[in-house]
């Protein structure tokens, strides 16, 4: 078991949410020091022939899926990768729902079985308009469903398992990242010299979180069985959406895109993603090592090399 281990040969892990974006980095970088990894998502993304590990498609809301999981008696821990998002096109409240389901089914199944699980929460549930730095201990004051939903699976996991992290991320990004955040949106535009345009007076804050980053705190929180409880895992380098524009900018250096102010108010202005990751530091031994333009040049040729920028 991961409690005696010497080495990270022969343990065993399941990653939730693998053909996401940070699914897929937990799963590449066990993978490349040695564990066994199954991955499993409701929507299979990666090639089966392409991918160097176990990778299923399940969905995890399903009885019979937990069913197989529970199967799974050399499974060590499980990374709880997987969730919805809320989006414009379903509601959020019915995406919190599901979410919790989804979230029960697993803190249940490891709870009977004592499988470790590092639980990939959010910093949404954090009030972030203070203009405070954060840290575990400041209480939560989720706004909305989705970061409500989180903050109950994060209480009934801690409850239910003495040997769970939880790990709080802000803003992942990443090559091969789907959903449309707004440092995808203004890559996209520099990459076809559309204009960055920002709202408000540009200074709404956001602390962009690399998704190998996160993966080597997952890492390290399966290196330190001992050790649980709740960590904020972070880029540490927070940025206005000004500034943003003008980083991304420098990395594509022959757009002929400009920075822009739309005149439109930013109805979240006020937004300071300030976080302390000092926990993550002294306990885990993780700090992010990714700077955010390292991340987004990374970013911008693994696009040139895959994707046709002009549907990116």
């Amino acid at each position: 078991m991961i409690a005696g281990f010497h080495s990270m040969a022969g343990v065993s892990v399941l990653v939730t949410g693998g053909s996401g974006l940070v699914g897929s980095y937990v799963s590449a970088e066990l993978h490349k020091i040695g564990i066994d990894v199954t991955a499993v998502d409701k929507n299979q993304s990666i090639s089966a022939a392409m991918c160097k590990w176990h990778n299923w498609m399940m969905d995890l809301q399903s009885s019979e899926s937990l069913k197989v999981i529970r199967s799974l008696q050399e499974t060590e821990c499980i990374v709880h990768c997987a969730a919805l998002l809320p989006n414009n096109l379903v509601d959020e409240a019915l995406v919190a729902k599901a979410n919790r389901i989804l979230d029960k089914g697993l803190i249940k199944l490891c709870r009977e079985s004592g499988t470790k699980m590092i639980f990939i929460s959010t910093t949404s549930v954090y009030d972030t308009e203070t203009g405070a730095i954060v840290n575990e201990n400041t209480p939560v004051k989720p706004k909305g469903a989705y970061a409500r939903a989180k903050v109950e699976s994060e209480m009934e996991l801690l409850d239910s398992l003495s040997n769970a992290a939880v790990l709080r991320i802000c803003a992942p990004y990443g090559a091969g990242q789907r959903s449309k955040t707004v440092l995808r949106l203004f890559i996209g535009n520099a990459l076809t010299n559309a204009d960055l345009s920002y709202y408000g007076n540009g200074n709404r804050t956001q602390d962009f979180t690399y998704a190998g980053d996160i993966a080597r705190a997952v890492v390290n929180c399966i290196k330190t069985p001992n050790v649980a409880g709740v960590f904020n895992i972070t880029g540490g380098a927070p940025i206005t959406m000004k500034e943003l524009a003008a980083l991304v900018l420098k990395c594509v250096p022959n757009s002929t895109s400009t920075v822009m102010n739309l005149d439109v108010a930013d109805p979240q202005e006020n937004y300071r993603a300030l976080f302390n990751i000092q926990k993550a530091s002294d306990l885990l031994g993780w700090v992010p090592e990714t700077t955010l333009e390292d991340g987004i040049s990374e970013w911008i040729q693994w696009i040139r090399n895959h994707e046709n920028c002009s549907n990116f």
